[in-house]
């Protein structure tokens, strides 16, 4: 896979914020990256602890195209969180913003590790999520 030098120093930038704000006590998390789907697309997901085997988990995005530009009658950011070996539970929408291309959730999980995936798709409520993954990244509450 080839990467821009654009994305790369974007990424570089991305890893040393997070190990120097993680020392200065700044905002918590791991960056999630977008897919061939959306290239630029690039955030943040918290997952904190909340009990034995609960958390409650932040998922910021940033320069997400919008939903319609993908195909498939795209309208919709969902975030599914997958336990390891389980099926796909669908979290919600994100909270688009066109404007600045922005996306937004926060949500109690059932799990502490798990995997975040978003995906472009036509409604709301949808049983299962589709081929059009935006991103997706493996998270472990602390």
């Amino acid at each position: 896979m080839i990467v821009s030098a654009t994305r790369r120093a974007r990424l570089v930038f991305g890893i040393l914020f997070l190990l120097l704000a993680s020392n200065c006590g700044g905002p918590p998390g791991v960056i999630i990256i977008g897919t061939a789907q959306a290239p630029g697309a690039d955030g943040l997901v918290d997952a904190q602890k909340r009990g034995d085997t609960r958390s409650s988990v932040s998922v910021h995005m940033e320069r997400l195209p919008a939903p319609e530009q993908l195909g498939s009658g795209s309208k919709y950011y969902l975030v599914w969180f997958t336990p390891s070996g389980g099926k796909p539970i669908r979290a919600g929408a994100l909270a688009y913003k066109p404007e600045n291309r922005t996306g937004d959730l926060v949500k109690a999980c059932a799990f502490q590790s798990f995997r975040v995936t978003i995906t472009a798709e036509a409604s709301e409520i949808v049983p299962a999520p589709s081929e059009l993954v935006v991103a997706e990244r493996a998270v472990t509450a602390e």
